[in-house]
Formats: C-alpha cells, structure tokens, sequence
C-alpha cells in the first residue's frame, strides 16, 4: 500500500490503451477485498472499542450513547460496500502473478487482505484487550485513509469508479485514527491468527545436533496430540536433558543464551519433580513420547567439545519455546478437563499386619481448584514468562505507510523507524 501511494501519474501506469479497461477492473476487484477486511477487523474491535474523547454528558450514571469515531467508520464502510457493485477478486486473480507493475501491487495488497480474513476468527477467540482493539481501528482508519487517496487519485482514469461519498469516507477514517491515536495501540495481535499445524520430519535422521534438532520438531508435532501424564514425564523429561547439554555447547556460539538454557533445565527439573504427584491415564501422546526418547539418545554421542551453528541454535531456541507453550497449555487443559489427578497421601493405623514398616497409602482425587496446584503455579511463573513477548509497538512499515500519507519522503541520512 505504501508503494501505490508512492505512485503519481497512474493513468500510464495501468498499461496501454486497449489494457486499460480490464486491468482497471481488476484492481476494483482487488479493492473490494481490502474495504472486505477493513469491515471486518473493525467488527472484531467494536466490542472493545470505545472513544478517548470526553463523553458530553459527564455523569458516569447516566448513559452517554454508543458513539464512538470507530463505529462512524464501521457505518460508512458498510454504505461503501452496500453501494459498490461489483464482486471481490476470486482465488485465481489472488494467486495469479500479474506483469503490470500497479495491478501487482493491488493483487499483493488484495491476498493479504484475504488472508487476514482467515487470521481474525484465531485473533478473536482468546479475547483482545482494548489496546489491542485500539491498534486494528488505527490499521484499518490508515488503510481506508490510503483507499481515499488512492481513489482520488485514479478518478480520471477511463472505467474508473470512485467511492460513494468517498469525502465522507475519509474524514471518518482520519478522525478515528485520531481518536485511536490519543492512547497507544497495542499491535502486539500481529503475532496471533492462523498458524499452519507441526507435521513430523520423516526421511534419513541427519547425522550429529541436525538429528537431535529433527526429533525435537518431532516432539512438538506429536504433542498436537494431547499425552497422558507418564507420556508427559518423558516428554519434560528430554527437555530437561536438551536444555542441561545444550547449555554449554551454546557458551562458544552465542554466550546471551546461556541463561535461557539453565534456567530452562532447573524449571524442567522442578516440573518433573512436581509430575510425580500427578496421575492420569486418558490421552495419546505415543509419538511425542517415543522422539522424546529419541532426542535423549541422539544427545549423548555429541562430543562436549562440538560448536553449534548458529542458525542451528536459534532452532532449538524457536522450538524451545513453541514447546514450552505447548506444555504449559497441555498442563493446565489436562487439569481443567479432569484428565489430570493429583496423588495424595493418606494416614492409616494397621496393628494386624505384623510389619514394621508401613508403606504410605497414595490415592489419586481430581483437582477442584487447578489455581492451588503447585504445578500449574510452576508452569505459569517459570514458563509462561519465558515467552518471547510480541512487540507492541508499530513496525518500520506502519511507519512507512503514515509517512506515505502524509506526503513524506524518508532521505537517505533519516533513521529507518520512527515512533510515533
């Protein structure tokens, strides 16, 4: 989007004549897509969304309405859409590389807006916080703005159809991002949506800490499938191995991550400690079990002297934490459904057996309140914080796509971020 609003002069742009009309179409097309995700995303922030600006009825008892800037822009996309007729682009025009250098732009433009359709069922379903309801209503207010300028620009194109009431438009869309703007958005969403599932690597085991790396891929892609409590064990089990060897094998590559490596081996440790009390037979997990015992075996002929790549490194480190994720999610669901018990022990008097020594009768009892559990505390303090925190602030390229609109050019001795 930055790009096309970076081009002047587009009527020779869309090609020559007897081109003009069907790549204008087209890009109609492609525009249907972005006002389809504009609409959209603002349907998933409404909920959250409310306006900065004083209410003009200042007494908290009474009601203030439910105006706001971002549902004004919602309406006016909705009337847009209303009036528009014509169809969205189909997948093949989504797919499809074009050779003219605009409509390639629009089409860019056109499937990501298609494939953040796909992302905002996922974005939804943990609920967003305000800020991040705050960061989409400022994506869409610059999107739309840029839509305005854009179709401003192409009005004398020939075939070209402008925004009904595009002025309207873009006033609505600049006094949201306004009223978006007086708080700090949150675009930390950016990491949440669809993510493809973990398929096994299968093939030759690469010889050396590539197979090790192969089979700890494998352990995240088996626990798509929730384990039983002793699949677990082993599980924790070989991630408390990995982070004990990897620990001084990454002091030569990259001596930063250390720390990650220790502390992650002493949380894995205390984890397995805690399982011991936590019983449970219903689940799978047969092949996260089976190359848990697989990276622990690949481990121990790796010489101590070995230097790790750093791209190999990082691999580990990525999978460490989606494996960390996994397991503290898997723990706290296994609670909560009940497929998790807890062992407790109980106090008994036996005079008639004639032993000395009597062992401690354990019983196994479901878990009422999971918050109390000792392992789901570990798993929420020493794991859950270990997670790569998404940056929530905006990128190079919403940087870019504000200056875009603001007619500024960034020269080459300016620094490439700004923050706005």
């Amino acid at each position: 989007m930055t790009d096309l609003l970076q081009m002047h002069r587009v009527q020779r742009r869309f090609g020559a004549a007897d081109q003009v009309a069907s790549h204008v179409l087209l890009v109609r097309q492609y525009r249907e897509n972005v006002l389809a995700w504009c609409g959209n995303a603002l349907q998933l922030a409404l909920p959250m969304s409310f306006t900065n600006l004083p209410p003009r009825n200042p007494n908290p008892f009474e009601p203030s309405g439910n105006r706001s800037a971002a549902r004004d822009l919602a309406r006016e996309l909705a009337r847009v859409r209303k009036s528009s007729s014509i169809t969205p682009a189909i997948l093949e025009q989504l797919t499809i590389r074009h050779q003219n250098t605009l409509v390639e732009h629009w089409r860019q433009v056109a499937r990501a807006a298609a494939l953040a359709e796909g992302d905002l069922d996922q974005m939804a379903r943990p609920g967003i916080t305000t800020e991040q309801a705050a960061g989409v209503v400022s994506d869409v207010s610059a999107i739309t703005q840029a839509l305005v300028v854009l179709d401003r620009r192409y009005h004398r194109v020939p075939g070209w159809t402008t925004l009904e009431q595009g002025a309207s438009l873009g006033w609505t869309a600049l006094a949201t991002a306004l009223d978006a703007h007086l708080t700090v958005p949150d675009h930390s969403l950016d990491a949440a949506g669809w993510q493809p599932r973990v398929r096994p690597m299968r093939g030759r085991v690469p010889p050396g800490l590539l197979g090790v790396l192969q089979a700890e891929h494998n352990v995240l892609a088996g626990l798509n499938h929730f384990p039983h409590a002793l699949r677990l064990r082993l599980v924790v089990d070989s991630q408390r191995v990995l982070s004990a060897r990897l620990s001084p094998l990454a002091h030569r590559t990259d001596p930063a991550q250390v720390p990650f490596w220790t502390e992650r081996a002493g949380t894995y440790s205390e984890i397995q400690r805690q399982l011991r009390d936590v019983g449970g037979i219903r689940g799978g997990g047969e092949r996260a079990a089976t190359e848990a015992a697989n990276v622990v075996a690949r481990l121990k002929p790796i010489d101590p002297l070995t230097v790790v790549e750093p791209r190999t490194l990082a691999g580990f480190r990525m999978l460490a934490e989606r494996i960390d994720d996994r397991i503290g999610a898997v723990i706290e669901e296994g609670f909560q459904r009940g497929d998790y018990v807890e062992r407790v022990t109980l106090p008994r008097l036996d005079a008639t057996s004639g032993n000395l020594v009597h062992p401690v009768r354990a019983r196994y009892r479901p878990v009422l309140d999971a918050d109390a559990v000792p392992l789901v505390q570990t798993v929420r303090q020493r794991l859950s914080d270990r997670r790569s925190v998404s940056p929530s602030g905006p990128d190079a390229s919403r940087v870019e796509l504000h200056a875009a609109l603001a007619h500024r050019s960034r020269g080459a001795g300016s620094p490439r971020t700004l923050h706005l």
